[in-house]
């Protein structure tokens, strides 16, 4: 009994001490906030988006940068999309810059590029800002995850998680300032999971998510302990886990006194729908843009 306890008193603040690491301190220069309006003085805020970089096909000297969001953040209307958005993008000076990108969805200047599945809630926008002056970072095709990754990281119900993206109460008077929010993987399955746009490839997670997170990166932190019982060692390993689509919302009346007509609040769930990081890859080498990397000598 005073081994098995000896044995405890090991083990656990090795675990927690691992789970603890903090998140790597550059990963929030990944993110970008999107805001709506032809006009960059009287912008409103409204989404999240992310850096990622994929080299050219015949020249691993050149890469690609795209922007990373929701779908329903540059298409908020199910018939029409935003004709431009505006980028805030964070200075090496201390300040930022609104960036304006016109959205171009077909023609020879295509620029924004969806999924196959109409319920794949992710839009990928070609946009490249440049590091000697902005304070960006992009994230390489590595740390995405693949299917294979679920399976090897034994990602499952419980996994760490954390997300990172806009906050709408305070986005940051000279630059962006992203805030945190932390998690564990509630639910992963093999069942398509009703959603806003249909029936759809999701896992859920135990966040609270509100307005502006959408489009935020959603990031699998697997340290020491893994569903089959073991004790990995070592620090934890980070993937990105998907693309944040929203929140889940309850309906419940308000009570209150001689009134006609029923009212009601949304109080949100606790509960997040993430968008599969493997749906992100499969845009990034649709044959469209593979064919734009493929073009490039």
């Amino acid at each position: 009994m005073n081994i098995v306890l000896a044995l405890l008193l090991l083990l656990f603040p090795l675990t927690s001490t691992l789970h603890a690491a903090p998140i790597p301190v550059d990963i929030k220069k990944i993110v970008t906030f999107i805001y709506y309006s032809n006009n960059p003085t009287n912008a409103s805020p409204d989404g999240t988006g992310f850096l990622v970089i994929v080299p050219a096909t015949n020249n691993t000297n050149i890469s690609f940068g795209y922007l990373v969001t929701a779908k329903h953040v540059l298409k908020p209307s199910t018939n029409s999309w935003l004709h431009n958005i505006i980028v805030r993008l964070n200075r090496r000076d201390g300040t930022s810059d609104m960036v304006s990108i016109p959205l171009r969805t077909a023609g020879p200047v295509e620029n924004v590029f969806i999924h196959d599945d109409p319920t794949v809630d992710i839009a990928i926008i070609c946009f490249s800002p440049r590091v000697e002056m902005y304070d960006v970072l992009y994230l390489p095709l590595d740390v995405i995850a693949s299917e294979s990754d679920f399976k090897n990281l034994d990602i499952h119900e419980g996994t760490d998680v954390f997300f990172t993206g806009m906050f709408a109460n305070h986005l940051g008077d000279k630059q962006n300032t992203p805030i945190t929010r932390f998690g564990k993987v509630a639910l992963i399955t093999n069942d398509k999971i009703d959603w806003v746009f249909g029936k759809t490839d999701l896992y859920l997670v135990e966040a609270n998510a509100y307005p502006g997170n959408s489009g935020s990166p959603v990031f699998f932190h697997v340290g020491a302990e893994r569903g089959n019982g073991n004790i990995v060692l070592g620090l934890p390993t980070l993937k990105l886990a998907g693309v944040l689509s929203g929140g889940y919302r309850d309906i419940e009346p308000i009570q209150t006194v001689s009134v006609s007509t029923n009212q009601y609040v949304t109080p949100n769930l606790g509960i997040t729908g993430v968008v599969p990081s493997y749906e992100l890859k499969e845009i990034l080498f649709s044959k469209e843009l593979q064919h734009q990397r493929d073009e490039f000598k």
